[in-house]
C-alpha cells in the first residue's frame, strides 16, 4: 500500500481547497489520523511502515506530525503540511500542481473565440473561475481541455451555419479527432455537461437524456426519422410527393427536412402532436380525414423543430381556424414538452388528454413519485408558463401520482 500517495494527496486535497492556496495564512494544512483509515494501529508491522515513510518525509521538510499524548512513537495524533515546501509535495507523488496547469488552459483559450452567445458565456466563466482561483475548472481539465475546446468550436461553426444542421456522432470525431469513437469514449460527457451548465439552463429545458443533449446540439448517433400522417402534398427536390393516400403514416428522414418546400396541406381541420409512439399509432389507426398527425416523441431536435415549423407554416396558409393539440404523459415530461412547443412553435397549441379529469378517471394506473419529484413539481407549479396545468398540478402534488398515456389506448 502506497502511504505516501495516500498521505500526500489528503494534506494536498485539503491545501487546494483552503485560503492557503490563493493567499498565505498561518492556518495548518492538516488531517488526523482518524481521517485515514488506512492507518491500523492494530498490525504492528504496517503501522511501523507508515511512521517510517512519515519520517523520510519530515527529513524532507514535506511534513510533519506528532503522536496521542503519553504515546509518543507509538500512535500518531496529526499530520500537516509544510507550506513553504508544497511543491515539494506535488513532486515528490508526481502530482500535477494545479497552479502551473490553469495557465496553459489559459493560454489556450485566449486563441479561442466563440459566436454562440452560450458557448461565449462558458469561456468567459472559465477564464474568470482560473484567474480567480488559480487552477483548472473540471468542465475544462488539462488532459482534456484542447480536444473539448476542439468539440465546442466544431458545435459553434455548425450553429452559426444553422440551427437545425446536425451530423453523425461518429463523423463528427472523426472531423475533429479523426477517429470515429474518440469523441464518445472521452469527450462526450465533458460537452454534455457544459451544454447543461450553459445551453440547456439558458434555454429552460429540464428533462432531457443524453443523446437528446447531443441531438439538441446537432450531434446525432442515427439520422432522425419524422412519422407523420395525413394529407399532405410537398416539394422535395423539385418533385411533387404525395402523402395523403398514405393512411398507415408516412415516414421522412432528417436530411430532407431542409429539402421540403412548397408543403400544401389538405383539407386538413386539426393537427395534433403525440408523444408516444405507442399512442401515435393507435390515434392514426382511427384518423380522421380533417386530423394532421405528427409523432412528437420527447424533446424535439433542431430538424425535428424545423418540420413542426414548416407544418405549422403552411396551416396557417389554409386557415386560421385549425386547431392545435399536445398529448402528452400527464409528468413533468409532458409539461415542459407542451410548453416549449408552444412558446417556440405553435403558440395556439392546446393539450389534449392531460387534465385533471382523465388524471382523476384513471386512478387505477397512476404511477407514484417520492419528494424530489415533488420538489421538481413545485416549481411547475410556481411558473406561470404552466398555468394552464396548475389544476392538474395540484391533484398530482396531493396524491403524488403522475399518469402515462399509454394506458389512454383504446
Amino acid at each position: 500500500m502506497n502511504y505516501k500517495q495516500i498521505v500526500l494527496n489528503k494534506l494536498l486535497d485539503k491545501y487546494e481547497k483552503s485560503k492557503s492556496y490563493l493567499k498565505p495564512s498561518n492556518r495548518r494544512i492538516m488531517v488526523k489520523v482518524e481521517e485515514i483509515k488506512e492507518y491500523n494501529i492494530e498490525n504492528y508491522e504496517y503501522k511501523i511502515l507508515f511512521h517510517e515513510i512519515l519520517k523520510e518525509l519530515k527529513k524532507k521538510k514535506i511534513v510533519n506530525f506528532n503522536y496521542l499524548k503519553y504515546e509518543e512513537g507509538n500512535i500518531l495524533d496529526k499530520i500537516w503540511l509544510e507550506k513553504e515546501n508544497v511543491d515539494k509535495a506535488y513532486i515528490e507523488i508526481q502530482r500535477e500542481n494545479p497552479k502551473n496547469t490553469y495557465t496553459i488552459i489559459l493560454e489556450q483559450l485566449e486563441t479561442i473565440r466563440f459566436e454562440q452567445e452560450w458557448l461565449q458565456k462558458f469561456f468567459e466563466e472559465m477564464k474568470a473561475y482560473m484567474i480567480k482561483n488559480q487552477k483548472q475548472n473540471s468542465l475544462l481539465p488539462l488532459s482534456k481541455s484542447d480536444f473539448i475546446l476542439k468539440a465546442l468550436q466544431e458545435i459553434d461553426r455548425m450553429q452559426n451555419e444553422s440551427k437545425v444542421n446536425s451530423m453523425l456522432k461518429r463523423i463528427f470525431s472523426i472531423k475533429c479527432y479523426n477517429d470515429s469513437k474518440f469523441f464518445e469514449r472521452e469527450i462526450e460527457k465533458y460537452i454534455i455537461s457544459i451544454a447543461k451548465k450553459y445551453y440547456f439552463k439558458e434555454n429552460n429545458i429540464m428533462e432531457l437524456n443524453n443523446d437528446e443533449i447531443l441531438k439538441e446540439l446537432g450531434i446525432v448517433k442515427y439520422p432522425e426519422v419524422i412519422e407523420f400522417c395525413g394529407n399532405m402534398r410537398c416539394k422535395i427536390n423539385e418533385k411533387i410527393i404525395e402523402f395523403s393516400d398514405i393512411t398507415i403514416g408516412s415516414y421522412i428522414n432528417s436530411s430532407t427536412i431542409l429539402n421540403i418546400e412548397d408543403i400544401e396541406l389538405i383539407d386538413v381541420e386539426k393537427i395534433i402532436w403525440i408523444e408516444n409512439k405507442a399512442n401515435y399509432i393507435d390515434y392514426i389507426s382511427n384518423k380522421k380525414t380533417n386530423e394532421f398527425v405528427i409523432y412528437h416523441g420527447g424533446f424535439y431536435s433542431p430538424i425535428k423543430g424545423e418540420f413542426f415549423k414548416k407544418i405549422y407554416r403552411a396551416s396557417k396558409d389554409i386557415s386560421n381556424n385549425i386547431t392545435y393539440l399536445h398529448w402528452s404523459d400527464i409528468d413533468i415530461g409532458g409539461f415542459e414538452i407542451f410548453v416549449r412547443l408552444k412558446n417556440n412553435i405553435v403558440k395556439e397549441v392546446e393539450p389534449y388528454k392531460m387534465d385533471k379529469n382523465i388524471l382523476l378517471e384513471n386512478k387505477n394506473y397512476w404511477n407514484y413519485f417520492d419528494e424530489n419529484y415533488k420538489k421538481r413539481l413545485n416549481k411547475l407549479r410556481e411558473c406561470n408558463e404552466y398555468s394552464i396545468f396548475f389544476s392538474t398540478i395540484d391533484i398530482m402534488l396531493k396524491h403524488y401520482c403522475k399518469l402515462e398515456q399509454e394506458v389512454l389506448i383504446s
